[in-house]
């Protein structure tokens, strides 16, 4: 019923009640989701279906479409970028964790929410060495993203930062 109802592409309110429905379903039974056209969902024109999509693959744990995810970490809808963050996080998805920074840095402080969830991305890594070794990025913005991981992960490796040239990111360290 589910799938019929996402195949209405008139109706998204109705396709996204019906996405929701599934999510709910894969969250007990990790097994549905490879029945689904998880790869068609991630390539549909609305941006808030793609988003949701990305929830879906999160919530199934469903690993196989990281690589599309990863792609999504550059979509037009901000929207999308977060949920896909979101997604490689929770997936645990090592392959996203260069474009997370890559993101970072694309965002430039410009999307609070985009920087949040990479952010939190970023610490279900937990590889502190990755997030302490951005102390010399040329961006700020990463700098400021590596300080956010490394305190979320109460890493001292954070003081390196309180020597950095940009004001606010030495009291964001603080």
């Amino acid at each position: 019923v589910f799938r019929a109802l996402i195949a209405e592409r008139d109706q998204l309110l109705t396709r996204l009640h019906a996405l929701w429905g599934l999510g709910q379903i894969v969250r007990t039974r990790r097994d549905v989701i490879a029945t689904l056209d998880i790869s068609a969902w991630l390539r549909d024109s609305d941006d808030e279906f793609r988003a949701q999509a990305t929830r879906l693959v999160a919530d199934g744990r469903d690993s196989s479409h990281n690589a599309r995810l990863v792609e999504l970490l550059a979509d037009d809808s901000l929207r999308v970028r977060f949920f896909a963050a979101e997604a490689l996080g929770r997936l645990q998805a090592s392959a996203g964790i260069e474009p997370l920074w890559k993101l970072l840095r694309d965002n430039n402080d410009a999307d609070r929410y985009v920087r949040h969830a990479a952010v939190v991305a970023l610490v279900r890594f937990g590889d502190e060495a990755k997030a302490a070794s951005r102390a010399t990025d040329a961006d700020a913005a990463v700098r400021r993203a590596a300080v956010l991981v490394l305190r979320r992960l109460r890493d001292p490796a954070i003081l390196v930062f309180l020597n950095d040239n940009d004001p606010t990111i030495v009291t964001e360290a603080a």
